[in-house]
């Protein structure tokens, strides 16, 4: 009961510090939208499609493979006179593959979730053509008892076309680079360094996607 609380607990505190993030974006991005000449709220919902990124084992001197998958998200923007800010929130529901220090054949569920903040430049306003910048946070949390979730600092670029259909509604298809930071330690997601399946050499993940959604203009 005590391991379970305790880990109930560090549960609690890592989605607390999500939060705090959400709420430093917005407390930056809704002022910024407020002075602008026009402020305008979109609803992007979206699919995509997900190169899943890999670490190295440090033990074995192999890769392991986050697979490649669907990742369903959500992008809230705000119009500035120069661009729009942009919040968007993803999941990736995928699997770890590949050859771990404890076993030949790892295979665990993987959820990768980004919650990133982006400064978006309109290129053509006709077509709709955009540059962004991203910024925020990704956690990767494995369906294992042995294995812990862990939030690190993403930082990213993207670009694409969201094309005006009518006043109210727009086409969007975009492709993003996302790298994500983790602390330099090969036990960054084991639970006890004593018995850990698996030891990761590589200090980032790099993911790269591609979406299309459907824009919602009020």
């Amino acid at each position: 009961v005590a391991g379970g609380g305790s880990k109930l607990f560090i549960s609690i505190v890592k989605h607390a510090r999500v939060l705090q993030a959400l709420a430093c974006v917005l407390l930056f991005a809704i002022p910024l939208s407020i002075n602008a000449n026009s402020v305008n709220l979109t609803i992007t919902p979206y699919i995509g499609y997900r190169d899943g990124g890999d670490f190295k084992d440090a033990v074995s001197d192999t890769k392991l493979d986050i697979d490649e998958s669907d990742v369903l998200g959500l992008i809230f923007g705000w119009e500035v006179e120069d661009g729009q800010l942009e919040i968007s929130y993803s999941q990736q529901a995928s699997e770890l593959t590949g050859r771990s220090s404890a076993s030949p054949d790892a295979l665990v569920d993987v959820d990768v979730t980004n919650l990133l903040f982006a400064g978006k430049s309109i290129l053509d306003p006709d077509i709709g053509s955009y540059f962004s910048i991203l910024l925020g946070l990704t956690e990767i949390d494995f369906d294992s008892d042995e294995l812990d979730s862990d939030t690190g600092l993403a930082f990213g670029f993207g670009g694409g076309i969201d094309y005006p259909i009518g006043d109210n509604l727009g086409f969007r298809l975009g492709l993003r680079g996302i790298v994500t930071f983790l602390d330099e330690i090969e036990d960054e997601f084991c639970i006890s360094p004593s018995n850990c399946p698996i030891l990761i050499e590589d200090n980032k993940l790099v993911q790269w996607e591609i979406f299309t959604g459907l824009s919602i203009r009020f």
